[in-house]
Order: C-alpha cells, then structure tokens, then sequence
C-alpha cells in the first residue's frame, strides 16, 4: 500500500495514524513497517525504514522511532555509460536494470571509494546506506535500453551514489557491475590474494565491453515415447541439480 504526504514550507511531513497502525496477530494495534521516501524534480531520492515488529527486508538498518529525516541530492550526474558487443561493436537494444542503489556513510563518496580501494576481497561489505528494492522508489527510473550506439542513461539518482547495474542482452553473459553518480576515472577495488583488484566501480560516462555468452541448444522428448515434445518452455536455472 503507497501513501503520499506533501512536506510544507519548513520541509516536514506527517502520515496519519491510520495509515501506520495495523492490528497484530494479538489482536492489539501496532507501528506498520514500512519505507519512507522523498522525492523531488531536480533531487535525488532519499529513504529510510521505520521498524515494525519485525526487521525490515528491504532496508540494512531501520529505525525504531517515527521522526525521520530525509535528505535529498543534486540531480546533476545522470547514471550514463556505453556497452560494446564481443566484437567492438555498439550493443544496441540490451536491458540495463538499476537492481541496488546505495548512498556512503555521511554521503562520503571520496571516503567509500578509499576504503573499497584497499579492501581485501573477503572483508565484509561496508554497511552503507542501501536501496534493495529501487523500483520501490516513485519517479526513479530503474530500467532502460541502449540506443544504435549502446548508449544508455538511467536519471534520478541523486550526486555521489553507487548503483548496482545488471545488463542482459542475446549474445552475451548478462553482467553485473557497479557505478558512480560521478564523472570520474573508474577505481579498481577489493584486492585479491595476488596483491591486484578483483573488482571495478565505474564513473560515470564509462565504456564496457561485454563477454561473449554460451549457447545452449537441445531437445525435450518423452521419458517413455522418446518422441520429441513440442511447446514447451525451457528455462535457465541457478545453482545446481
């Protein structure tokens, strides 16, 4: 359920209690969990979880009071970048899906990139502040295509974040990859048992291109008949049998 509030001149909101009260399986009324976000024409989103019960999914660290404070960033450096066929050539049509969105601690991007540049490839995440769910937030283009040139622009992000990309197209290994909201020199991360980086957060404005993916092709036939059997759909899985 999606509840909008208007903030006033001085910036602050309110829900009504109805809007935030359930009744719990005690049958006495309780806090709804839930996400709260702002958002604004020429800003960034911000959010921020209010604690139920029960921890929330889709938020690292909610909080347990009703006071929230939100903060909202320039929108001046849209997510852009270009993907390139195996070959070299422009990958155009590909799917390029925003599947996380985190803002740094204290919005330090400076301070993340450092400590993610140093960072030994089994250290634990950072635990910043992290969107699981962007399509959650209104307004927030999540999902786009590349145009004849395999450019694309995701826009509304907000200066100095980190997005999670996941880009799919026939042909090649759908990639994940992680970028700044910044127009920067790309900063190689978590260094590996050789001494070397193991991973990449891209600047804005970046050129990929993508590894070649494998074909699989076969045939489905009847356990018994042996005869092949039309119309059916086959899908990839994860893991393994």
């Amino acid at each position: 359920m999606a509840v909008r509030a208007i903030a006033g001149a001085d910036g602050r909101f309110k829900f009504s209690a109805p809007d935030m009260t359930v009744t719990d399986l005690d049958g006495l009324p309780t806090r709804r969990q839930c996400i709260v976000m702002a958002t604004s024409d020429g800003n960034g989103s911000d959010w921020n979880g209010v604690r139920g019960r029960t921890r929330s999914g889709y938020i690292l660290h909610p909080i347990d009071g009703t006071d929230v404070t939100l903060e909202l960033a320039p929108e001046d450096v849209p997510l852009h970048g270009r993907f390139l066929a195996p070959d070299g050539s422009p990958l155009a049509g590909a799917s390029v899906r925003l599947t996380e969105l985190m803002i740094p601690r204290r919005n330090d991007l400076d301070a993340f990139l450092e400590r993610e540049s140093k960072a030994g490839v089994l250290a634990c995440p950072p635990e910043e502040h992290t969107l699981y769910h962007p399509h959650l937030a209104p307004g927030l283009d999540t999902e786009t295509r590349t145009d004849t040139g395999g450019r694309f622009m995701l826009s509304g992000l907000g200066r100095d974040r980190i997005a999670t990309l996941v880009v799919s197209a026939p042909g090649v290994i759908e990639t994940s990859l992680s970028m700044m909201t910044r127009d920067a020199p790309s900063v190689r991360t978590r260094i590996g048992v050789t001494g070397e980086p193991t991973g990449v957060i891209h600047g804005a404005g970046f050129t990929l291109k993508l590894k070649r993916g494998l074909t699989i092709a076969g045939v489905v036939i009847d356990a018994d008949s042996r005869q092949p059997i039309p119309g059916l759909w086959v899908g990839r899985g994860n893991g393994y049998p």
